[in-house]
């Protein structure tokens, strides 16, 4: 089975280099990679806190998802040591990072566990946060950093994460404003909370 599963991403990852290859989606991958990045990510949660308090709260809520999801696919990636795809694939990766270990992809378990975690804050723009994540996914395996599977449990990680972090706001948020508040009015977008 680990074998087939290998077939299957190495064949993804040739795909990509051979047929998407071009300089300007090369560009747009290296910028969109970044908003899986640690420091964009930790910088949006800390920039968040010093705003009003619902902004205050989801920077919160941003490190909070953060440091699980990081210490998790820290764990992961010295527990399973799946070499990066560069390894097997000559003139794969288009950045140099060919240090470390593949699964699960940390940019994209970090930035699906913010996309939750904003569409939880901002329910009418959810779409554009998964669909950014989706985005940083793809830019993992564009990049040749990352097989398909290593994104793919990146991706299960980060909701996983994500819905936890949101879940155990809500309650708490429940909690403390007392009777009547439910979690579809605490998720609902036309309501207001200080």
């Amino acid at each position: 089975m680990i074998n087939f599963i290998q077939k299957i991403d190495t064949a993804l990852l040739l795909f990509v280099k051979t047929n998407l290859s071009h300089p300007c989606l090369y560009f747009l991958m290296l910028l969109i990679t970044q908003l899986g990045s640690s420091i964009f990510v930790i910088l949006l949660g800390l920039t968040l806190l010093g705003l009003k308090p619902k902004e205050r709260r989801t920077g919160i809520l941003i490190l909070s998802s953060y440091l699980p999801s990081q210490l998790i696919c820290i764990t992961l990636k010295a527990w399973i040591a799946r070499p990066r795809p560069t390894i097997f694939v000559s003139n794969l990766s288009f950045l140099n990072e060919m240090w470390g270990f593949a699964f699960p992809s940390a940019h994209s378990t970090t930035a699906f566990a913010l996309a939750i975690v904003l569409g939880a804050q901002y329910f009418r723009y959810r779409w554009i946060f998964m669909t950014l994540a989706c985005l940083v996914g793809t830019s993992r395996i564009f990049l040749g950093v990352h097989y398909p599977s290593d994104v793919l449990a990146g991706a299960f990680l980060g909701i996983t994460i994500g819905a936890l972090v949101s879940f155990s706001a809500n309650k708490y948020l429940a909690k403390k404003k007392g009777v009547g508040l439910s979690e579809t009015d605490i998720n609902h977008p036309d309501i207001e909370h200080n």
